[in-house]
């Protein structure tokens, strides 16, 4: 018997930007249905859900109870050789986590059947790619090797799990394993040859990271547009669209004949100024959550200082300013080409 069609809501208009609720919502998901299904814990496993949790601890903006919930479950996972999912449920409740699922807002499809949790684990992976760059400027991530074990290992999906596995399997550190032992050789099999032979450049630094990701992101979209997982009243786009990032398209120089790339951005400093602005947790909206449930301690500014073809870097930490700075990013950039008679 076939399976029943989805339910659409075509009268259904998304919600656009980073919703707190969309990560907690996930992060609930994840431990308390993706997790509990690996019936025991152990090896590359059990190694995945660790570095997974002291990743969050370092680089996630949730409040103390969440920093030490992720705290208190690494250290459990740490005390024992293998856990089985009765153990971790248990851990799981003792702990201080909060253990709260607000639902989607930001990554709300026009039905169950869509976007959600897979959605939200995107949003807080881009989020913690934008918090390790402005916490820790240059250093080497860890977040895209941790982001890469978990979906493998971990996420429920097995066949986004092997196609995700395999694009960014040259983050792995040598003699890892790309796949989990069980996993299914026709699973394998299905992944193109240009999934596995066309990678994107291992980020260096935290900076590298927030646009590896992206360009990863927008990959996947481009893979899974006009397949059954799209939601075909959210359809799959490169991200950030022109009209969201027009600078990251269009070379802003004066007197430029060169016409805009339309098809991705490729304006690399706008790009990580645009997505820094993006997730960044001071632009983050609390709809559905407390206001208490965010704690950002940082904010960046990007300044350009253009000689040549020369771009010049920096970033100021602080407080948050605003939480305006998306609107105020994107009114600058109109200035900046207005006044430079820049034609796209």
């Amino acid at each position: 018997m076939s399976a029943e069609p989805p339910t659409i809501n075509m009268e259904f208009k998304p919600t656009f930007g980073v919703y707190a609720a969309d990560i907690i919502s996930s992060l609930y998901d994840l431990f308390n249905i993706d997790v509990p299904l690996k019936k025991q814990l152990s090896g590359e496993v059990k190694n995945a859900l660790l570095e997974f949790l002291l990743v969050l601890k370092e680089l996630s903006p949730l409040n103390k109870h969440y920093e030490r919930a992720f705290g208190e479950l690494a250290d459990f996972l740490k005390s024992k050789a293998e856990v089985t999912s009765d153990e971790w449920n248990h851990e799981l409740e003792r702990s201080s986590y909060p253990n709260l699922r607000p639902g989607f807002v930001g990554c709300k499809g026009s039905s169950l059947k869509y976007r959600g949790y897979p959605c939200g684990l995107w949003t807080l992976f881009h989020s913690l790619t934008v918090s390790e760059a402005l916490k820790f400027p240059g250093r080497s991530p860890k977040v895209p090797h941790a982001m890469n074990r978990l979906i493998a290992f971990i996420f429920s999906c097995t066949e986004c799990g092997v196609h995700f596995a395999t694009a960014t399997s040259n983050v792995l550190n040598p003699g890892e394993p790309i796949y989990p032992e069980d996993t299914r050789q026709e699973d394998i099999r299905a992944v193109s040859s240009s999934e596995k032979e066309k990678l994107f450049s291992v980020p260096k630094t935290s900076e590298e990271a927030v646009l590896w990701l992206n360009k990863v992101h927008n990959k996947v979209n481009m893979r899974l547009k006009g397949t059954p997982s799209e939601d075909p009243m959210v359809p799959k786009v490169i991200f950030p669209t022109l009209s969201q990032c027009l600078l990251c398209f269009c070379e802003l120089k004066p007197n430029s004949t060169k016409p805009c790339e339309k098809t991705n951005p490729t304006q690399w400093d706008h790009l990580l100024e645009f997505l820094v602005d993006y997730y960044n947790p001071c632009n983050w909206n609390l709809d559905l959550v407390g206001a208490d449930v965010v704690v950002v301690k940082w904010y960046a500014i990007f300044l350009y200082f253009r000689s040549a073809d020369v771009a010049i870097f920096q970033v100021f930490r602080g407080s948050c300013l605003n939480r305006k700075s998306s609107a105020l990013m994107q009114s600058v950039f109109l200035l900046k080409i207005l006044i430079m008679n820049v034609h796209c």
